[in-house]
């Protein structure tokens, strides 16, 4: 996969938690706070899959066809080899299939500055094969602007 999205911070409300265009079919952000904000997630973005880093949040939120969660991460040695290709191989499989078939997906965790960026860099440089440099300037990128979107902040 390719990307030709450009980074841009997508905000519904102002009470939103502010989401980013990572890259081609790729939204990512903090927490689904209801089953109507992620009907407008689905509406607005045309999310087909929600991948959510926090286990549980989602529940009653997202049909379950349409919910990759992370949750087995936790409890889970970092010393452990298996850690955390185990679900990275999935994942990515997920990723790639859903946006090669026209589809997006909403990578997620609760404020969207911590965990899904650190998966989102893991499925750049996989799905999108794109370098180390590449991939943690775009993170750093989109994470600038989540936080300089906040009203009475600056920026990093």
């Amino acid at each position: 996969m390719v990307i030709t999205q450009s980074l841009s911070v997508v905000r519904l409300a102002q009470r939103d938690p502010p989401r980013y265009w990572l890259a081609d079919g790729l939204l990512v952000g903090g927490s689904i706070r209801d089953r109507a904000d992620y009907l407008t997630i689905r509406r607005w973005f045309g999310i087909t899959q929600v991948v959510n880093c926090d286990p549980g949040e989602d529940e009653g939120k997202v049909p379950p066809d349409c919910l990759f969660e992370l949750a087995s991460l936790r409890g889970i040695p970092a010393a452990d080899p298996a850690w955390p290709h185990y679900l990275l191989r999935p994942l990515a499989d997920l990723v790639t299939a859903t946006v090669g078939s026209g589809g997006r997906v909403y990578l997620h965790c609760q404020a969207g500055l911590g965990a899904s960026p650190t998966w989102a860099y893991a499925l750049l440089r996989i799905c999108y094969h794109l370098s180390r440099t590449e991939s943690l300037a775009r993170i750093n990128a989109g994470v600038r602007l989540v936080v300089g979107s906040h009203p009475g902040r600056n920026g990093v």
